[in-house]
């Protein structure tokens, strides 16, 4: 998907399955990725402390709707 270097990519809980050692390090290599090539990411994830560690934008949603959308704390 990266050889493309799309300028958006869309991911759906890509660290749901991993441990934590492989995790901390395929999210390292998603924010050097996103510096190099400048790549748009939408990441879904229910972990709201990946969600800080890695977005500059987060949009919180509840049954379907948007519920807040700001730059983490």
């Amino acid at each position: 998907a990266l050889a493309a270097e799309p300028n958006v990519l869309l991911m759906d809980e890509p660290f749901g399955a991993l441990d934590p050692i492989i995790r901390t390090k395929a999210q390292e290599d998603l924010l050097a990725i996103q510096k190099r090539f400048g790549t748009t990411i939408i990441l879904v994830t229910h972990d709201m402390e990946e969600a800080v560690h890695l977005g500059d934008k987060i949009a919180v949603m509840d049954a379907g709707k948007l519920v807040q959308y700001a730059k983490p704390a």
